[in-house]
């Protein structure tokens, strides 16, 4: 499997922003489940974020990039 840009973003971007979500749930949070879990949450909501993001700016581009039939 090739990842194609938008993927490669990502990933050079989870990989930064990682030791940045650890830090916030063990520094900001007291530890518990529920600290884990917001923890958890406040990594991962950019993530996706930025990957919806992506996706949603190649499904635009390939519609201005259609040829029409």
């Amino acid at each position: 499997m090739r990842l194609n840009g938008w993927q490669r973003l990502w990933v050079v971007i989870a990989a930064l922003w990682t030791p940045i979500g650890v830090w916030q749930s063990a520094v900001l949070l007291p530890m518990s489940v529920q600290a884990v879990a917001v923890g958890f949450a406040m990594w991962a909501t950019p993530l996706v974020v930025l990957y919806a993001a992506g996706l949603t700016v190649a499904w635009v581009r390939r519609g201005f990039t259609q040829q029409v039939r």
